[in-house]
């Protein structure tokens, strides 16, 4: 009887820690989300904020049309650029999450710690090893 609650509290506690980690997942990938939003909004800000810019020296005679379009031009390309570094660096962020997940889900170690006793000439000794099945063993 022992055995089995035993056996059940052990089930119930790593379901649990599935359930832990799994949120966890999701909360992180949801702050990567948040965080490439917010990446596209102050980019685009910044972009209207130049623009504007460029337009009351235009509104002024302070350049002339072609400037100030040249100038949008290579403010919205920098801009864009920006975004797609910002992003991407996050991207691969996210990449590294959902690697590290479907790893700890698809190749989860497994260690166990093992004894053993072994009589030469009449004496005995313990012997205690680890044992890990893993798939990182195998990796350069």
């Amino acid at each position: 009887m022992n055995r089995i609650i035993f056996y059940i509290v052990v089930l119930t506690l790593s379901l649990l820690t599935q359930v832990f980690a799994q949120e966890t997942f999701e909360q992180q990938a949801k702050v990567i989300a948040q965080n490439i939003s917010k990446i596209t909004a102050e980019e685009k800000e910044a972009l209207k904020k130049e623009v504007e810019e460029i337009n009351k020296l235009l509104e002024s005679s302070t350049i002339s049309n072609v400037v100030a379009d040249e100038r949008k031009i290579k403010v919205a390309e920098q801009r864009a650029k920006n975004i797609e570094i910002r992003v991407a660096q996050e991207q691969s962020k996210l990449d590294m999450l959902v690697k590290n997940q479907v790893e700890r889900e698809f190749n989860p170690k497994t260690t166990s710690v093992k004894t053993n006793s072994i009589e030469i000439n009449g004496k005995k000794y313990e012997i205690t090893y680890t044992i890990t099945d893993s798939t990182d063993v195998l990796k350069d």
